[in-house]
């Protein structure tokens, strides 16, 4: 039959009866690259780097690195099985859309592509896995003045491309995208992210885990910690079509700042970020306050390999949305981010669903109704400066991804490059009534929080939360 899909891949494979109409479960990367479009020299790089790419684990026995883009997913006995597209075109994998000068791609305009690509279906038979490559994007005034001072030799008026990867989460999750991407550089650079654990830490894990990780105690954990709000509506309730909207692009400068002014770690000052940013949101339009957002930010597993696999742990943490004040938002996330580091819950999720992955698919999706999560934040670390690609230099990489459940209604995603980033969200529409303008308040409010927390200033002493107490306690007695 070919590979059988297990592991995490296997659960992101839940979708498998919508992979030809209406998926859940993909992701789309976008790229924005200056210097003339060169859509042949674009698919040779791609097929010469990627595809033809060899395995440097297997000096001996020469094969690809990554053929899982020349095979496509069916089914027997309820299973997944990756088989080989004996019938491989590269051809029906590119796709080249040219705008006329006078007619350019604005980033409204991508986001709506954006929003067809996350949804668009996958031709039976053939690898899950398309690119799109669009010659001329108009770029905003913010996007020229940052990418004109912090970009060599570009300047204002220069011709910029858009190229949209998308893939199945089932093939990899995004962290062995963006390794696999790395090789369209010209400059390959490393991605690094990983958790460092002691010997010690990783045995008492795994002791917990395994005395935790039953199908049992995750079904009842699944529906404990599930709970509806005016961010998490039932299945029932949702289109499965979703807004996509993009920030500004935010300087990693400001956020080292605040960071350096809290003393908390970089991603606690974003989801703090993002936190203020569904309060202000919330109490302007007058919606209920929750008061948890569970959210699940993916970790990577240290052994993550350089082949295309599913190798992440997801951490458990909530929206600090019913806490007013900035400093206090900021001091709730940190606090949770130090519980997640001295527990076992992330290799514990890891784990159980691995054991989860030995079901058929139309089980999977039974389990997976209700989602733990009402969203997902996803935050990777890409290079710190411009690197040339494809004959220009590439300006930015972001992504977005589907939710992969039924319930699950919006995530946010980032990636940092040439020391900037920007978040891509994506936001089911009936949970904002079909109405975009709110998803596009909703990231300003979100961008425009970096700026409450770098201006911040309290006299007040540090007091920690009464729920983070609860929450303490609730952890230590379990």
């Amino acid at each position: 039959m070919g590979k059988l899909l297990c592991g995490m891949s296997a659960a992101q494979n839940r979708d498998f009866d919508r992979l030809h109409d209406k998926p859940y479960s993909s992701q789309v990367v976008c790229f924005r690259l200056t210097g003339t479009t060169k859509f042949e020299q674009f698919c040779e790089t791609f097929s010469q780097r990627i595809l033809e790419r060899l395995d440097p684990t297997q000096p001996y026995n020469p094969t690809l690195q990554y053929p899982e883009l020349r095979q496509y997913l069916t089914t027997f006995m309820g299973y997944a099985f990756l088989k080989k597209d004996k019938t491989f075109d590269l051809n029906n994998h590119f796709t080249y859309l040219k705008r006329p000068p006078n007619d350019p791609l604005t980033r409204r305009e991508l986001s709506k592509l954006l929003e067809s690509e996350i949804i668009a279906p996958y031709p039976k038979r053939r690898s899950p896995w398309h690119v799109t490559v669009i010659d001329n994007y108009l770029p905003t005034e913010k996007e020229t003045e940052c990418w004109t001072k912090n970009v060599e030799g570009y300047k204002k008026g220069d011709h910029i491309w858009v190229a949209l990867l998308r893939i199945h989460h089932s093939l990899a999750d995004g962290f062995a995208i963006q390794k696999m991407l790395s090789y369209l550089a010209d400059e390959p650079y490393v991605p690094k992210f990983s958790i460092k654990t002691t010997a010690f830490q990783n045995f008492m894990l795994g002791l917990r885990t395994g005395l935790l990780g039953s199908y049992d105690a995750l079904t009842r954990l699944i529906r404990w910690t599930d709970s509806l709000h005016t961010f998490h509506i039932p299945a029932d309730k949702q289109s499965h079509e979703y807004f996509i909207v993009e920030s500004d692009l935010i300087s990693m400068k400001q956020v080292k700042a605040i960071k350096e002014k809290f003393g908390v770690a970089f991603t606690a000052i974003l989801v703090a970020a993002i936190s203020g940013g569904f309060r202000k949101f919330l109490v302007k339009h007058k919606r209920p306050i929750p008061s948890f957002i569970t959210t699940g930010i993916p970790f990577t597993d240290p052994d993550h390999t350089s082949k295309f696999d599913n190798r992440f742990s997801v951490a458990t943490i909530g929206l600090a949305v019913h806490v007013d004040d900035p400093q206090e938002r900021v001091l709730y996330v940190k606090d949770q981010f130090n519980l997640i580091l001295s527990t076992s819950w992330i290799k514990f999720l890891e784990t159980a669903i691995n054991a989860l992955s030995c079901l058929p698919i139309r089980w999977l999706r039974f389990v997976s109704q209700r989602s733990v999560f009402s969203s997902i934040y996803s935050t990777q670390p890409g290079p710190d400066k411009c690197l040339p690609a494809i004959g220009g230099k590439l300006l930015e990489i972001n992504f977005a991804f589907g939710t992969g459940s039924d319930s699950t209604g919006f995530g946010l995603s980032s990636v940092t490059y040439n020391k900037h980033f920007r978040f891509v969200m994506f936001m089911e529409k009936n949970l904002l009534e079909g109405d975009k303008e709110q998803a596009e308040e909703l990231i300003s409010y979100i961008t425009d929080e970096f700026n409450v927390l770098e201006k911040y200033n309290s006299s007040k002493p540090e007091v920690e939360d009464e729920k983070v107490k609860r929450w303490k306690e609730s952890i230590k007695n379990d």
